[in-house]
């Protein structure tokens, strides 16, 4: 992999932000802090560890009384960034979208993460 930015996991925090902010701007979703999360997972007794095992997403997203879970993970590469979300139905269960987006290098970066803020933003209630 390419190197990053002194620090990857800050580099990481930076990216993520980017990707939040685009799709705060579409004004279709509120997004949950992670402390939010992490305190409902709390008095749910889920693990503190912000690591959601896989079956129970869709629990977890009605633990938070929201419709909808938005995963996803940008990955540094050969290549350039991929920027992946996967949004799951809470109230069925369905994936409504896996979608990506790529950026040969950081400059492209803020317009991969428009282009998927776009994407995820257009999910609907089924």
């Amino acid at each position: 992999p390419r190197s990053t930015p002194s620090n990857s996991s800050a580099a990481s925090d930076v990216y993520k932000r980017q990707v939040e902010e685009e799709i705060l701007r579409t004004e279709r979703f509120r997004l949950v802090e992670r402390s939010e999360m992490k305190y409902i997972l709390l008095e749910k007794k889920f693990s503190d560890s912000g690591f959601i095992p896989s079956g129970q997403s869709v629990q977890f997203g009605k633990n938070l009384s929201v419709d909808f879970v938005v995963m996803g993970s940008i990955v540094i590469g050969e290549k350039g960034y991929v920027i992946s979300a996967k949004v799951l139905n809470v109230s069925n269960g369905e994936v409504a979208l896996v979608a990506r987006e790529t950026a040969a290098d950081e400059y492209f970066l803020k317009s991969a993460a428009e282009k998927l803020a776009v994407k995820i933003s257009q999910v609907k209630n089924r």
